[in-house]
């Protein structure tokens, strides 16, 4: 069982979405909006890679290169059992970097870019709590594969989304403190200032 602010103890946050499911969801957006094969949308750097497609065919590798959380926010929060819940919130800025392999690689690179700005495309985003902010630069240059030059196209994409983390924090009634208590403050909302593209 988990500890609670009336246990004791360390209180671990519950899981949110992990690096995994926000892979997931970054390939099937990827695979969607340039109209390459989900199997050929892969990330980065697997301990056991995936077989290299063929030269007639445009492909997609990506890796999560920096999640930065620059403010955090810590309120208590009303429950219908009516002891509460600790929240921390914060605003996270993600950096995806993009390689494309294959003829098409800077066409997809641009097209990639295109296509996120339209809301149509970014609804599985949206429903994630996931926000496209810009595009970056595509940067073009070869690349040695399988014993051969091929066409490579990069460009980082960032994202922004707000995160939450709920813990086991339990209300303690003011009127009988006990030493060393903090009373927590209620509120009904918090104040993420998180905006998404639409």
């Amino acid at each position: 069982m988990a500890n609670t602010s009336a246990t004791g103890g360390y209180l671990v946050p519950e899981q949110g979405m992990t690096r995994h499911e926000l892979e997931e969801l970054l390939r099937t957006v990827f695979s969607g909006c340039t109209g390459i094969k989900r199997i050929n949308v892969r990330t980065k750097w697997k301990a056991e890679p995936d077989n290299i497609p063929k030269k007639a065919e445009t492909w997609l590798s990506f890796a999560i290169m920096s999640r930065k959380s620059p403010k955090a926010q810590v309120l208590h929060l009303e429950t219908p059992d009516g002891e509460g819940t600790g929240r921390v919130m914060t605003h996270e800025t993600i950096e995806v970097l993009t390689s494309f392999f294959g003829p098409d690689a800077e066409d997809m690179a641009v097209r990639l870019k295109a296509a996120l700005q339209v809301s149509q495309n970014r609804e599985a985003l949206f429903r994630e709590g996931v926000a496209f902010v810009r595009g970056g630069n595509v940067t073009t240059m070869p690349e040695l594969v399988a014993f051969g030059w091929r066409p490579r196209a990069d460009m980082t994409l960032t994202f922004r989304r707000a995160p939450k983390k709920s813990f086991g924090t339990v209300e303690i009634p003011a009127e009988s403190p006990s030493e060393g208590t903090v009373n927590i403050r209620h509120a009904k909302e918090a104040e993420t200032g998180f905006r998404v593209n639409r």
